[in-house]
């Protein structure tokens, strides 16, 4: 008991040590602003709306566990990176400990447990999975996934009902975090093979390999049962299944299963899984994204035949030796653990224009490192070394292999640290790969670097020329630079590509506007909701393009329809109190700014608006509770302090007043109107002290 919890706190230990450094990275432009910092359903953490959001719909996969740990980390820590992080590391330690654990359980083997789980804390093909906060759901489902498999394990040696309605239980909680947890119920059979021992051909010895078998009294059955025991996973499986492949069509991620050959996809296939062998053994040139080679414009190279064919073939010769192999059933397990569990992410269904990825080994491996880890072993016994010699070479060979790769993965996790170092690392690896020009390049147009985030955009177009999302952010750089009419160019030069492209109708729209040219811009606006219907954002534009044309019944009923669709969209409040202010019917635009801060309560521009106009209603004790409330939540607005020190002063608090002038000047020197009146407001204490 002693030394296996001294190997489980130095895994921990050494896990925590490695993965340190990630507190003080950044989030980054691949996906982290669609699972967090853009997305309004999850940013404000546990809302009503968005618990109910993440389970009827989660955009492309429906994961509603995974949204709501982003939500709860958002809850516990905000939009510091440095806890999202911290969560992600603490899960993958978790999963470290139990896999570790449930080894040791089945096998009685401890320091091959542990050498599993180390190359499982450590290997860096996983640093993907731990370091990308976007990528939570493969920590977090691994988590459920192995506790699932843990109760299975209760079950199978005892028999008890609660531990299989629990693994079952703990299975759909897998899926509901990620469905590549679908095969679990096939890694359950493989499991009865070996260790546990439960089918009526399982080894005899049900560690395999001369270790003491812990499996207790789980009593041999026929295959037929353990299926039958089983239909329970497998439905949920099939209904994960349907249900990812219903999401991901219905939001477009599938373009590509229409455009591929099955035998493209099927050459891909072999190749990655193959591939991933080459990289688990030496882990070099590791990359967040590498194109599909039969995806035109990625930036791939479709593979030759004979790459193809050395592939089929290493797979068919490992699988063709394993099976003839008498006496190494865990070398079979581990294999078709390795095997099975990759078939989700293969590509036969491609989703996206990856061919392969670091993130999809996180499951997968954990059944070529068993076959290593026993294999080992067995190679020791067979080259003559016995007892000490052998735990003494087996132990100094494990800590070298989990020393490698401990600094393979710290030098791998410094390219997560930012954007520009991931994209930069990855484009040093493929200059060509038009995906990553086009990340990098929205990396840098966050920062303002338009230059240099255009270049990165015309390097994709050179790639991959009918790239749509390439004009599509191309045109909103120039925008950001005020280059409106090169921003319209490039939005009709994505539509041209793609006619159907809601976004860029919306950004046409809004440059349009900008131009003036507003009948245009509702036609563009109009037909961006066309293809999207609930786009706040285009309601809100097409409500602003309507009052802009005088339109203000038509303005307003827009912004109505926006929040019918968002009803915490600030835009929408802000525009339709606006609208509702400029007409003159004050008592609904108070009514919208409160509504506005009952989803925002520490908004300070809607705590000065509301201010503003209670000011010019009369109720001047209101409106300065309202921009004490702004300051207390941005302490550095100009305009509160500015509109604060106004309202103290109609009240003749002229010291006070003075103060919040002066404070304005400090934040903004050039705020004319706050100089005007603080030397009124200075003018009239020096009146009030001649007349003392």
């Amino acid at each position: 008991m002693g030394r296996r919890w001294i190997l489980g706190l130095a895994l921990a230990t050494v896990t925590l040590a490695v993965y340190a450094q990630t507190a003080g990275f950044e989030f980054v432009s691949f996906d982290d602003g669609h699972y967090v910092t853009r997305n309004h359903h999850v940013n404000r953490g546990f809302t009503e709306r968005g618990v109910a959001w993440a389970f009827v719909a989660g955009n492309e996969n429906w994961h509603p566990l995974t949204w709501l740990s982003h939500m709860l980390d958002v809850q516990l820590f905000g939009l510091d990176p440095a806890g999202h992080h911290a969560t992600a590391v603490a899960l993958h330690v978790v999963n470290t400990l139990l896999l570790f654990g449930l080894l040791q359980s089945m096998t009685g083997a401890r320091g091959r447990s542990a050498f599993v789980a180390g190359l499982f804390a450590l290997h860096p093909l996983h640093v993907e999975s731990v370091a990308w906060v976007s990528e939570r759901k493969d920590v977090l489902s691994t988590a459920f996934g192995l506790l699932s498999t843990w109760l299975y394990l209760n079950y199978s040696r005892r028999g008890c009902a609660g531990h299989y309605l629990g693994a079952v239980a703990l299975f759909a909680m897998a899926l509901m975090a990620k469905s590549m947890w679908v095969t679990l119920p096939l890694v359950f059979l493989l499991l009865d093979y070996w260790p546990l021992g439960r089918m009526g051909s399982s080894p005899s010895n049900a560690a395999g390999d001369g270790a003491h078998s812990t499996t207790g009294a789980a009593a041999r059955t026929s295959v037929r049962k353990l299926l039958i025991e089983k239909i329970p996973f497998f439905a949920l499986s099939a209904a994960a299944s349907v249900a990812t492949y219903s999401f991901q069509r219905d939001y477009g991620t599938l373009g590509h299963v229409e455009t591929l050959s099955i035998w493209d996809r099927g050459a891909n296939g072999l190749v990655s899984a193959a591939l991933y062998l080459g990289k688990t053994v030496w882990p070099v040139n590791l990359s967040v994204h590498y194109p599909h080679p039969y995806v035109p414009g990625t930036g791939g190279t479709p593979y030759e035949g004979w790459q193809v064919a050395v592939a089929a073939a290493l797979l068919v010769a490992i699988s063709a030796s394993l099976w003839r192999t008498h006496g190494a059933p865990y070398a079979r397990v581990g294999w078709l653990w390795y095997l099975g569990t990759l078939v989700p992410v293969i590509g036969v269904v491609q989703v996206g224009t990856q061919g392969m990825a670091d993130r999809y080994t996180y499951l997968p491996l954990i059944g070529v490192f068993i076959a290593l880890a026993w294999g080992a072993l067995d190679l020791g016994r067979r080259a003559g070394l016995r007892g000490k010699t052998l735990e003494r070479v087996a132990g100094g060979g494990a800590v070298l292999v989990l020393a490698a790769c401990t600094a393979c993965t710290a030098s791998q996790l410094r390219h997560w640290r930012d954007s520009e170092s991931l994209f930069g690392h990855a484009l040093d690896l493929n200059p060509n790969d038009s995906k990553i020009h086009l990340d990098l390049g929205f990396a840098l147009q966050s920062q303002g670097r338009i230059v240099e985030a255009i270049a990165h955009y015309r390097r994709a177009l050179e790639t991959r020329p009918e790239f749509a999302l390439a004009h599509l952010n191309w045109g909103t750089a120039l925008a950001w630079d005020g280059q409106l009419e090169g921003a319209v160019d490039q939005y009709r030069r994505a539509l041209v590509v793609e006619p159907d492209y809601a976004h860029a109708h919306l950004n046409l729209g809004g440059a349009l506007q900008a131009l003036g040219r507003i009948d245009e811009a509702i036609a563009s606006l109009e037909r961006a909701l066309a293809l999207r219907p609930n786009d706040a954002i285009a309601w809100v534009n097409l409500g602003s393009a309507f009052r802009e044309r005088g339109d203000f019944e038509a303005a307003m009923g827009h912004y109505r329809h926006a929040l019918e669709v968002w009803p915490d969209h600030v835009p929408a409040h802000a525009e339709l109190a606006a609208t509702l202010r400029m007409l003159g019917q004050r008592d609904g635009a108070v009514g919208q700014y409160r509504k506005w801060l009952e989803a925002h309560p520490e908004n300070a521009d809607a705590h000065v608006n509301l201010g503003g106009i209670l000011f010019s209603m009369g109720r001047i004790e209101e409106a300065i509770a309202h921009y004490r409330r702004a300051l207390a939540a941005e302490p550095d607005s100009a305009v509160a302090h500015y509109s604060l020190g106004n309202a103290l002063g109609s009240k003749g608090q002229l010291r006070e007043a003075v103060a919040h002038f002066r404070r304005t000047l400090e934040i903004r020197p050039d705020y004319l109107d706050a100089r005007n009146n603080l030397e009124l407001a200075l003018r009239l204490q020096a009146g009030e002290a001649r007349a003392q």
